[in-house]
C-alpha cells in the first residue's frame, strides 16, 4: 500500500474519531442486497415503453420522466418500488460496517430504508430526513439524511423534472449538505465513476463553494487511469482505491466479488486501524494514572479508557465483571496467555504496572475480565516469588515511573 493511501485511510480514520466524517452512500452499497442499481432500474422502465418512442433514447432521466408521464405519479411509484424490491430486502454486512465507521451524517441518494434498519440493529441512534419539513426536528442526533427522498413519504426524485426543480423542492436538505461540504470531512462510498448523481452535488458544491471546502474522499472499486485522476484532483476528490493485496480475507459472504470487496474495504477502515494503536492493557495505563490523584473509583467513567466509538460496547455486570469490545477482547485473551504467570513474564509490561491496574479494578469492584478472575492471578515484584495480590497498595504507590512500550 503506498504512502498517498495509507495518508488517506488515516485522515478518514481520525475524521471518524473526531466525529467530523460523512459517509456518502450510493447504489453499490444497496446492490449489495440484492437492490437493482440505476442503470438496472432505468433499462426495467424502458421496457415497458413504447420503442417508438424510446428506439435511440440513452439519457436516463428523460426516460424516467416519460415513464412518469405516460403512467401517471401512482402506478409510476409503485412500478419504482417493486422493481427496487422496497421492503423485500435486509441490510447486509456492508451496511452494518458503515455504521460502525461512526458518520456524524450519513447521505443517501437511495430510496430503501437499510441504512435506518442497520443502525437499529447496531443499536444507534439517527434522525432519519426524507424532505425539508423534517430537519427543524432533529434535537442534534445524528442523522441519515435520504436526500432523494424515499417511499415512506411518496416522493422520490428520478425523473428529469425532478432534478431541474431539486433546489426548489429540497431548499433546506440542499443548504445543509453544502454545509457539511464546507465543515466535514466527506467519504463516497458505492458510487461509480460516471455516477450522474455525484456529477450534480460536485457541481453545486463547486458553484456555492469555489474550491473552499473539506476534504473530499472517494473509496473506489478500481484504479484510476492518469487522466480520470487529474479530473477528480481538480474537483478537489481524493480517489483512494485499496488493493485486494491489502485487505484481510472475509468472513461474510456475498453474491458477488464487487460486493465482498467493498464490503473488506469498508472494514479495514472501521477496524484495522485499532490494530496500529495501543494493547487494550496499555490503553488503562495510559488513562488512569491521568485521573487516580482525583478519582480512586471511576463508575461508568471506567470506560473512557477505550476509544469514543468503542465504549458503549464495554459490558461491567453486578458481579463485577467486565466485557470487552470485540476486538480489545481477542486482543486482552491474546495478551493474557502471553503473559507467563510462573516465569514472571509480562511481555512488555512491568510488574509494578500489572500490580497498579489490578488494584485499581479491585477497588472498583471489578473482579473478572472476560472470564478472568483476577483474584486467581499472582505476580512477583522484584524479590518476593508467586506473591498473591490480596493486600492491594494505594494506586498512586504503584505507578510506575517506567516507560510503557507495546
Amino acid at each position: 500500500m503506498n504512502n498517498d493511501i495509507i495518508s488517506h485511510i488515516k485522515q478518514i480514520q481520525e475524521a471518524s474519531r473526531q466525529n467530523r466524517l460523512v459517509v456518502f452512500v450510493g447504489s453499490g452499497v444497496s446492490a449489495s442486497a440484492g437492490v437493482p442499481l440505476w442503470n438496472e432500474l432505468i433499462s426495467e422502465m424502458k421496457k415497458e415503453l413504447p420503442i417508438d418512442i424510446i428506439k435511440d433514447e440513452t439519457d436516463f432521466l428523460k426516460i424516467a420522466q416519460l415513464y412518469k408521464d405516460q403512467r401517471g405519479e401512482k402506478e409510476y411509484l409503485e412500478r419504482v418500488k417493486d422493481i427496487l424490491q422496497i421492503d423485500k430486502v435486509a441490510p447486509t454486512p456492508i451496511h452494518d460496517v458503515l455504521i460502525k465507521l461512526n458518520p456524524c451524517h450519513i447521505i443517501t441518494t437511495n430510496y430503501d430504508n437499510l441504512l435506518e434498519q442497520a443502525a437499529l440493529h447496531n443499536n444507534e441512534n439517527y434522525h432519519v430526513v426524507r424532505r425539508d419539513e423534517d430537519i427543524p426536528y432533529n434535537h442534534g442526533e445524528r442523522m441519515i439524511i435520504k436526500m432523494h427522498g424515499d417511499f415512506d413519504s411518496r416522493k422520490i426524485v428520478l425523473t428529469e423534472n425532478d432534478y431541474y426543480d431539486y433546489q426548489l423542492n429540497y431548499p433546506l436538505i440542499r443548504a445543509f449538505i453544502l454545509s457539511l461540504f464546507a465543515s466535514k470531512l466527506i467519504l463516497f462510498v458505492g458510487f461509480s465513476f460516471n455516477d450522474t448523481n455525484i456529477k450534480n452535488i460536485l457541481r453545486w458544491v463547486e458553484q456555492a463553494l469555489h474550491g473552499h471546502m473539506q476534504r473530499v474522499y472517494w473509496l473506489a472499486d478500481r484504479e484510476l487511469t492518469n487522466l480520470e485522476a487529474i479530473y477528480y484532483t481538480n474537483k478537489n476528490i481524493q480517489t483512494t482505491f485499496i488493493d485486494n493485496a491489502d485487505l484481510k480475507a472475509s468472513k461474510k459472504t456475498f453474491d458477488n466479488k464487487h460486493s465482498e470487496d467493498l464490503y473488506r474495504r469498508l472494514n479495514l477502515l472501521s477496524n484495522d486501524y485499532r490494530e496500529n494503536t495501543k494493547s487494550v492493557i496499555s490503553l488503562a495505563l495510559d488513562y488512569f494514572p491521568k485521573y487516580t490523584d482525583q478519582i480512586v473509583v471511576f463508575g461508568n467513567s471506567l470506560r473512557n479508557f477505550l476509544p469514543y466509538r468503542q465504549r458503549t460496547n464495554l459490558r461491567v455486570s453486578d458481579l463485577g465483571e467486565v466485557t470487552l469490545p470485540d476486538y480489545y477482547r481477542k486482543v486482552f485473551i491474546e495478551q493474557i496467555k502471553g503473559i507467563n504467570i510462573s516465569k514472571n513474564k509480562y511481555e512488555n509490561f512491568t510488574v509494578d504496572q500489572i500490580r497498579y491496574l489490578l488494584s485499581l479494578l479491585r477497588l472498583n469492584a471489578i473482579y473478572k475480565v472476560e472470564s478472568l478472575d483476577l483474584r486467581d492471578l499472582h505476580i512477583d515484584r522484584a524479590k518476593e516469588e508467586n506473591n498473591p495480590i490480596n493486600d492491594f497498595e494505594k494506586p498512586s504507590d504503584l505507578i510506575s515511573s517506567s516507560p510503557i512500550t507495546t
